[in-house]
């Protein structure tokens, strides 16, 4: 109390709501006063400082201390998210960031050992309702976890943090949002991929999910989108296949679900789309 507060300090303001422009990472930290709005008088010798014990909470703005997310690399995105991935902002500042970062093969590694999956599965676990959240959260798990070779498959971990609830929930909760279904479908489709026991186990749990009936619906709620269709179509076909009884009850589940005419539908509203065919085919082979 009593402490001369440099010009510098004075001049500090409370940043505004920034509506346009690369989303702002804020720090929940303060130097001393002056603390207005809040005048609580002078302190000793005339000095205008005071003692002031500050609560943050998430809906409040922070001091300009800032970090331009869009600029981060791998490492420093993936601590922000696990850091501040509770403010929904912050979290799809993050994972718009992750996304462009994975979409390069040499950096979806160091988001794994930075540990992206669980910031990525904890931002959407706290956002369920915010649909550009589920959309780019499960872009970015999407990007981090492609790949069938001994790293892509090690990368797939995903499932043993709840990624596969949360991607399965995200379908669940937007089936309008064609955005959250194509990358919800993507994602499932990367998760639920190997022939060992731990990829036959992470595809049997998108099942047990719920998983093979809500990528039905997104087939069908979403017939003219041929990212949904091509996603949906592949994500359907690694939940199915296998040769034991228990993947002879999911292609059941599948075909009780619509899955057979969803594929076909899918060829049938896409003919010149390579992809859709292909993965339509396949899916409908699998399911005959």
């Amino acid at each position: 109390m009593g402490q001369r507060i440099s010009a510098e300090t004075k001049a500090m303001r409370m940043p505004d709501v920034r509506v346009e422009g690369p989303p702002r990472l804020l720090y929940d930290s303060v130097r001393g006063g002056p603390h207005r709005p809040f005048v609580s008088g002078g302190g000793e010798n005339g000095c205008n400082a005071s003692i002031v014990h500050v609560v943050y909470e998430s809906r409040q703005m922070y001091p300009a201390y800032v970090i331009e997310v869009r600029a981060m690399g791998v490492a420093a995105v993936a601590a922000a998210l696990r850091a501040h991935g509770s403010v929904s902002r912050v979290a799809l500042a993050a994972c718009e960031r992750l996304v462009n970062l994975c979409g390069e093969v040499q950096n979806r590694q160091a988001a794994v050992d930075a540990g992206g999956i669980e910031a990525i599965v904890a931002a959407l676990q706290a956002h369920p309702q915010v649909a550009d959240v589920q959309q780019n959260g499960c872009r970015a798990m999407a990007f981090v976890c492609a790949g069938t070779d001994a790293a892509g498959i090690a990368r797939k971990r995903a499932a043993d943090v709840g990624g596969i609830e949360a991607i399965v929930a995200a379908l669940q909760a937007h089936p309008q949002v064609a955005g959250v279904q194509g990358n919800g479908c993507c994602a499932l489709g990367n998760v639920c991929v190997g022939t060992d026991a731990t990829g036959i186990a992470r595809i049997q749990r998108a099942a047990d999910a719920g998983g093979i009936e809500v990528v039905v619906a997104s087939l069908q709620a979403h017939s003219q989108d041929a990212g949904v269709q091509q996603s949906g179509c592949r994500a359907l076909f690694n939940v199915c296949n296998g040769s034991d009884a228990a993947a002879r009850a999911r292609r059941q589940r599948a075909v009780t679900a619509g899955a057979t005419e969803a594929a076909v539908g899918a060829m049938q509203a896409h003919p010149g789309d390579a992809a859709v065919q292909r993965h339509g085919q396949r899916l409908r082979d699998l399911l005959a």
